[in-house]
């Protein structure tokens, strides 16, 4: 009679950790969430940046092929040939 009742004590105290497991989840898990969030709106950011940049770029590309382009050159060859 006395061992029914430890063992029925242990039943129960094994199922009050399993149920205690199973319905809070554990500091890794809630960790694991809140990183999800962050990783998604550093992704948003690179995607607008990226954005930016390839408009950035087609106007460059606008100017290169339309010809309309002036570069001017400031050299500082004559400094050069003085020194060799």
């Amino acid at each position: 009679m006395r061992w029914d009742r430890v063992l029925a004590a242990a039943v129960v105290m094994g199922a009050g950790v399993m149920l205690g497991q199973w319905g809070s989840p554990s500091p890794a898990t809630a960790a694991s969430r809140a990183e999800v969030p962050a990783a998604f709106n550093q992704t948003e950011r690179t995607l607008e940046e990226l954005r930016a940049m390839n408009s950035k770029l087609d106007r460059l590309i606008g100017l290169l092929e339309g010809g309309k382009l002036q570069v001017t050159v400031n050299s500082t060859d004559e400094g050069k040939a003085e020194k060799k």
